[in-house]
Protein backbone atom coordinates (compact mmCIF):
# COMPACT_ATOMS: atom_id res chain seq x y z
CA UNK A 1 0.00 0.00 0.00
CA UNK A 2 1.38 3.59 -0.93
CA UNK A 3 1.94 6.59 1.72
CA UNK A 4 -0.17 9.26 0.83
CA UNK A 5 1.82 12.58 -0.45
CA UNK A 6 0.70 14.40 2.17
CA UNK A 7 2.10 12.22 4.65
CA UNK A 8 5.58 11.97 3.17
CA UNK A 9 5.75 15.93 3.37
CA UNK A 10 4.44 15.19 7.27
CA UNK A 11 7.63 13.10 8.19
CA UNK A 12 9.61 15.75 6.49
CA UNK A 13 8.88 18.45 8.68
CA UNK A 14 8.71 16.29 11.52
CA UNK A 15 12.73 16.33 10.84
CA UNK A 16 12.92 19.01 10.31
CA UNK A 17 11.34 20.35 13.23
CA UNK A 18 13.02 17.53 15.11
CA UNK A 19 16.68 18.94 14.07
CA UNK A 20 15.94 22.81 14.75
CA UNK A 21 14.85 21.59 18.39
CA UNK A 22 17.74 19.71 18.96
CA UNK A 23 19.89 22.86 17.81
CA UNK A 24 17.98 25.43 19.52
CA UNK A 25 18.29 23.31 22.54
CA UNK A 26 21.89 23.48 22.40
CA UNK A 27 22.22 26.91 21.51
CA UNK A 28 20.60 27.79 24.73
CA UNK A 29 23.63 26.32 26.44
CA UNK A 30 26.05 28.52 24.61
CA UNK A 31 26.74 32.03 24.62
CA UNK A 32 25.06 32.95 22.02
CA UNK A 33 21.47 32.00 23.24
CA UNK A 34 22.17 32.04 26.74
CA UNK A 35 18.86 33.74 28.01
CA UNK A 36 20.95 35.11 31.87
CA UNK A 37 23.58 36.47 29.44
CA UNK A 38 20.62 38.17 26.86
CA UNK A 39 18.57 39.17 29.69
CA UNK A 40 21.91 40.68 31.37
CA UNK A 41 23.29 42.32 28.32
CA UNK A 42 19.80 44.41 27.87
CA UNK A 43 19.32 45.68 31.35
CA UNK A 44 23.26 46.61 31.21
CA UNK A 45 22.23 48.24 28.12
CA UNK A 46 19.16 50.10 29.50
CA UNK A 47 21.50 51.65 32.03
CA UNK A 48 23.91 52.63 29.93
CA UNK A 49 21.49 54.39 27.43
CA UNK A 50 20.11 56.28 29.84
CA UNK A 51 16.45 54.64 29.46
CA UNK A 52 16.00 54.18 33.36
CA UNK A 53 17.77 56.20 36.24
CA UNK A 54 20.07 54.41 38.22
CA UNK A 55 17.79 55.16 41.21
CA UNK A 56 15.40 52.94 39.42
CA UNK A 57 17.66 50.86 38.26
CA UNK A 58 17.51 47.02 39.73
CA UNK A 59 21.12 46.35 40.40
CA UNK A 60 20.80 43.61 42.91
CA UNK A 61 18.64 41.61 40.19
CA UNK A 62 22.05 42.18 38.01
CA UNK A 63 24.13 40.94 40.32
CA UNK A 64 22.19 38.45 42.17
CA UNK A 65 20.02 36.64 39.49
CA UNK A 66 21.61 36.89 36.28
CA UNK A 67 24.52 34.45 36.65
CA UNK A 68 28.41 35.41 36.44
CA UNK A 69 27.96 37.36 33.29
CA UNK A 70 25.58 39.78 35.43
CA UNK A 71 27.93 40.14 38.05
CA UNK A 72 30.49 41.07 35.51
CA UNK A 73 28.40 44.06 34.54
CA UNK A 74 27.86 44.77 38.28
CA UNK A 75 31.79 45.06 38.40
CA UNK A 76 32.47 46.87 34.79
CA UNK A 77 30.33 49.63 36.28
CA UNK A 78 32.71 50.60 38.96
CA UNK A 79 34.72 54.00 37.56
CA UNK A 80 33.20 53.82 34.26
CA UNK A 81 33.12 57.00 33.88
CA UNK A 82 29.81 57.36 32.85
CA UNK A 83 27.42 59.97 32.83
CA UNK A 84 25.65 59.30 35.43
CA UNK A 85 28.60 57.77 38.13
CA UNK A 86 27.92 59.87 40.68
CA UNK A 87 24.45 58.30 41.09
CA UNK A 88 25.55 54.88 39.87
CA UNK A 89 28.18 54.59 42.45
CA UNK A 90 25.59 55.46 45.31
CA UNK A 91 23.54 52.24 44.42
CA UNK A 92 26.48 50.20 43.54
CA UNK A 93 27.70 51.51 47.43
CA UNK A 94 24.50 50.69 48.75
CA UNK A 95 24.59 46.73 46.81
CA UNK A 96 27.98 46.47 48.04
CA UNK A 97 26.77 46.21 51.52
CA UNK A 98 24.55 43.53 50.73
CA UNK A 99 24.44 39.76 50.57
CA UNK A 100 21.53 39.02 48.44
CA UNK A 101 18.94 40.14 46.34
CA UNK A 102 16.48 40.90 49.28
CA UNK A 103 19.04 42.91 51.33
CA UNK A 104 19.83 45.39 48.59
CA UNK A 105 16.07 45.95 48.20
CA UNK A 106 15.18 46.31 51.84
CA UNK A 107 18.84 49.04 52.55
CA UNK A 108 17.42 50.25 49.23
CA UNK A 109 14.03 51.40 51.16
CA UNK A 110 15.57 51.99 54.11
CA UNK A 111 17.80 54.76 52.88
CA UNK A 112 14.61 56.27 50.73
CA UNK A 113 13.28 56.95 55.07
CA UNK A 114 13.67 60.97 55.63
CA UNK A 115 13.58 62.69 59.14
CA UNK A 116 11.16 65.17 57.98
CA UNK A 117 8.96 62.36 57.18
CA UNK A 118 8.12 61.44 60.95
CA UNK A 119 6.14 63.18 63.74
CA UNK A 120 7.38 63.34 66.91
CA UNK A 121 5.19 62.82 69.98
CA UNK A 122 5.54 65.04 72.13
CA UNK A 123 6.82 67.44 69.56
CA UNK A 124 9.54 68.36 72.11
CA UNK A 125 11.14 65.59 72.03
CA UNK A 126 14.78 64.71 70.47
CA UNK A 127 15.51 61.92 68.33
CA UNK A 128 18.69 60.28 68.96
CA UNK A 129 21.03 59.52 66.12
CA UNK A 130 20.68 56.10 67.54
CA UNK A 131 17.31 55.76 67.53
CA UNK A 132 17.06 57.41 64.00
CA UNK A 133 19.59 54.34 62.66
CA UNK A 134 17.64 51.52 64.34
CA UNK A 135 14.66 52.80 62.63
CA UNK A 136 16.26 52.92 59.17
CA UNK A 137 17.63 49.67 59.95
CA UNK A 138 14.47 47.73 59.70
CA UNK A 139 12.86 46.43 56.71
CA UNK A 140 9.20 47.88 55.33
CA UNK A 141 7.69 48.80 52.41
CA UNK A 142 9.36 51.48 49.94
CA UNK A 143 6.86 54.18 50.83
CA UNK A 144 5.91 53.03 54.16
CA UNK A 145 6.76 56.81 55.29
CA UNK A 146 6.82 59.87 52.92
CA UNK A 147 5.95 63.41 52.33
CA UNK A 148 1.90 62.84 52.05
CA UNK A 149 1.99 60.39 54.84
CA UNK A 150 3.93 60.69 58.23
CA UNK A 151 4.93 58.00 60.36
CA UNK A 152 4.32 59.13 64.18
CA UNK A 153 7.42 58.23 66.37
CA UNK A 154 5.59 58.51 70.27
CA UNK A 155 7.53 58.19 73.71
CA UNK A 156 5.68 56.37 76.13
CA UNK A 157 7.12 54.51 79.10
CA UNK A 158 5.90 50.80 78.98
CA UNK A 159 8.43 48.85 81.11
CA UNK A 160 8.41 51.64 84.71
CA UNK A 161 12.30 52.54 84.26
CA UNK A 162 13.60 55.39 83.71
CA UNK A 163 13.84 55.66 80.07
CA UNK A 164 11.12 56.42 77.71
CA UNK A 165 10.29 53.60 75.23
CA UNK A 166 9.67 54.19 71.18
CA UNK A 167 6.71 53.16 69.65
CA UNK A 168 6.24 53.83 65.85
CA UNK A 169 3.32 53.73 64.27
CA UNK A 170 3.46 53.16 60.16
CA UNK A 171 -0.20 54.64 58.65
CA UNK A 172 0.52 52.88 55.35
CA UNK A 173 1.37 49.54 56.70
CA UNK A 174 -0.64 46.91 55.07
CA UNK A 175 -0.25 45.15 59.17
CA UNK A 176 -1.17 48.57 60.21
CA UNK A 177 -2.36 46.41 63.71
CA UNK A 178 1.17 45.97 64.39
CA UNK A 179 3.38 48.99 65.85
CA UNK A 180 7.11 48.45 66.35
CA UNK A 181 8.53 49.37 70.03
CA UNK A 182 12.43 50.39 70.09
CA UNK A 183 14.12 50.95 73.41
CA UNK A 184 17.87 51.90 74.25
CA UNK A 185 19.81 49.68 76.92
CA UNK A 186 22.71 51.11 79.57
CA UNK A 187 25.12 52.74 76.87
CA UNK A 188 22.28 54.53 75.57
CA UNK A 189 21.87 52.66 72.22
CA UNK A 190 18.55 52.19 70.51
CA UNK A 191 17.16 48.90 69.43
CA UNK A 192 14.60 47.28 68.21
CA UNK A 193 12.58 45.58 70.32
CA UNK A 194 9.49 43.70 68.28
CA UNK A 195 6.47 44.43 67.10
CA UNK A 196 3.40 45.65 69.39
CA UNK A 197 0.12 43.81 67.96
CA UNK A 198 -3.64 44.94 68.61
CA UNK A 199 -5.46 42.56 71.09
CA UNK A 200 -8.79 42.39 69.41
CA UNK A 201 -10.42 40.95 72.15
CA UNK A 202 -9.78 43.88 74.15
CA UNK A 203 -9.95 46.57 72.03
CA UNK A 204 -13.29 48.05 71.95
CA UNK A 205 -13.98 48.13 68.53
CA UNK A 206 -12.24 46.37 65.03
CA UNK A 207 -8.83 47.95 63.71
CA UNK A 208 -9.25 51.08 61.86
CA UNK A 209 -6.16 52.90 60.45
CA UNK A 210 -7.29 56.67 60.62
CA UNK A 211 -8.94 55.98 63.72
CA UNK A 212 -6.12 54.68 65.04
CA UNK A 213 -4.02 57.85 63.53
CA UNK A 214 -6.30 60.14 64.78
CA UNK A 215 -6.17 58.24 68.31
CA UNK A 216 -2.92 58.80 68.50
CA UNK A 217 -2.22 62.58 67.85
CA UNK A 218 -4.79 63.38 70.09
CA UNK A 219 -2.53 62.07 72.69
CA UNK A 220 -5.42 59.30 72.92
CA UNK A 221 -2.59 57.45 74.53
CA UNK A 222 -2.34 54.88 78.37
CA UNK A 223 -0.44 52.07 79.67
CA UNK A 224 -1.70 48.71 81.36
CA UNK A 225 0.11 45.65 82.76
CA UNK A 226 0.60 42.89 83.48
CA UNK A 227 3.32 42.08 80.74
CA UNK A 228 7.31 43.02 80.72
CA UNK A 229 6.17 45.82 78.09
CA UNK A 230 2.98 46.79 79.55
CA UNK A 231 0.42 46.71 76.83
CA UNK A 232 -0.68 50.00 75.20
CA UNK A 233 -3.92 51.60 74.65
CA UNK A 234 -4.39 54.33 71.85
CA UNK A 235 -8.03 55.26 71.87
CA UNK A 236 -10.20 51.99 71.60
CA UNK A 237 -7.48 49.96 70.57
CA UNK A 238 -4.74 47.84 72.61
CA UNK A 239 -1.73 46.79 72.00
CA UNK A 240 0.52 43.85 73.80
CA UNK A 241 3.69 42.74 73.12
CA UNK A 242 3.66 39.29 73.85
CA UNK A 243 6.24 39.31 76.85
CA UNK A 244 4.15 38.71 80.27
CA UNK A 245 6.09 38.64 83.53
Amino acid sequence: MRQAPHFKHLALINKALSITTIVLALLLHTPLLDPLRLSAAHQNQRLLNEDVAPEMFDFAALQYKLGHIGYAYVQSLHNAQLPLQTEIDEQLKLLAATDNYYQFRDKKNQSQLKREWLTLLPKEQPLPESLWAAIKEQGRDENACNEEQHCVLYAVNLDNDDVLEQVLFIPSNKHYEALELYDNDSKEEWSFIQNLYIDAALSETSANNLALEEALLNQQVSTQAPRYYKDLIIGKYRFYSGQRQ
